[in-house]
C-alpha cells in the first residue's frame, strides 16, 4: 500500500462518515493547505505549484494546446496531452468524486515514475 492508496482509504473513510459532505471533503483535499492530498499534487511533483495539477491540465490543455500551453512551465507537453485525453479525469475540482481517486492515484504513480526516469 503506497501513499496514494492510503489517501484513497483516508478520504473514503471521511466521506463514509459524512456522505453529504463528499464534494467539500474532496475539494478541500484538492486545495493546498493542511488537508491537501498528494493525489492532487502538481504534475511536477509535491510542492511544485508552478506546474498545474491533473485537473487543471485536463480542463485547460485542449483550449491552450494551439498556443503551446504556456502555463506548463517546462512540463512535458506530450504528457500534458496524455492527461488531457484521459476522460476518466474530471475537468473541475468541484466535481471530483470518490470513484475518481484511483485515476488520480494511477496518474500520480505514472508521473512519479517519469520523474525518476528523467533524473
Amino acid at each position: 500500500m503506497d501513499i496514494f492508496d492510503q489517501e484513497i482509504e483516508r478520504l473514503t473513510k471521511l466521506v463514509q462518515k459524512s456522505p453529504q459532505d463528499e464534494c467539500w471533503i474532496l475539494e478541500t483535499a484538492w486545495s493546498y493547505g493542511k488537508d491537501h492530498s498528494p493525489l492532487f499534487d502538481s504534475c511536477a511533483g509535491p510542492g511544485n505549484t508552478c506546474v498545474p495539477c491533473l485537473t487543471q491540465v485536463r480542463s485547460s490543455y485542449s483550449t491552450q494546446k494551439r498556443t503551446g500551453y504556456p502555463s506548463l512551465n517546462g512540463f512535458d507537453p506530450t504528457i500534458a496531452a496524455e492527461i488531457a485525453a484521459d476522460k476518466r479525469l474530471p475537468g473541475r475540482q468541484d466535481v471530483i468524486k470518490l470513484h475518481h481517486l484511483p485515476v488520480f492515484a494511477e496518474w500520480q504513480r505514472k508521473l512519479a515514475e517519469r520523474r525518476l526516469q528523467t533524473q
